[in-house]
């Protein structure tokens, strides 16, 4: 199988797999290889399978696109050849010594793996979470006040209160979205 490596000086920072007939390496984040770096276009450059070799073209990249350190507008790719892109370079090998029979076209084959939130995201501040907390208590101030009793129920007494059930529930919410987001980011 054919993989692109990423390092940065010399240090391996991950290994991309090539699974259809088109990679592309960009700065945005829909490319199949993203690299969140200023000196690395939106659509930077892309390797394609034409069935007999691979072939790395520039694609309008503002800083241009460099093989084994020659500046190339599209390059046949030798496995061991060098793909320069921003600061980080782009290691070609093809795994076992021998290119793919084929590959599937690009979007028709095996998912790529990229995950995104599908739920829009919620600033909320502590202003937010104040006057919630006041409003809360103040229905429940009105419910003591319509039974006519003088003792709060026993949800509203001191030391059993709802609100830390609440409060750990958040903050447990909160401690796994953080680690989700952590996970998502380290294996981006």
């Amino acid at each position: 199988m054919a993989q692109l490596i990423r390092k940065l000086k010399d240090r391996e920072l991950q290994r991309h797999d090539i699974l259809t007939t088109e990679t592309r390496i960009g700065r945005d984040e829909t490319n199949d290889i993203a690299i969140d770096n200023p000196g690395i276009s939106r659509h930077h450059a892309s390797v394609r399978w034409n069935g007999s070799e691979f072939l790395v073209t520039d694609e309008g990249s503002q800083n241009g696109l460099f093989v084994n350190g020659q500046k190339a507008a599209t390059w046949t790719l030798r496995d061991g050849d060098a793909i320069q892109v921003g600061k980080f370079e782009l290691v070609f090998t093809i795994a076992g010594g021998r290119p793919p029979a084929s590959l599937p076209p690009r979007g028709g084959g095996p998912s790529i793996g990229k995950v995104r939130n599908p739920l829009p995201t919620i600033a909320v501040t502590a202003e937010d979470v104040k006057r919630v907390m006041a409003d809360v208590e103040s229905r429940n101030r009105a419910s003591v006040a319509d039974t006519g009793s003088s003792e709060a129920p026993p949800n509203l007494r001191a030391g059993n209160s709802n609100y830390k059930g609440l409060a750990i529930g958040l903050g447990l919410l909160v401690i796994a979205l953080i680690g989700v987001t952590v996970f998502l980011l380290v294996n981006r």
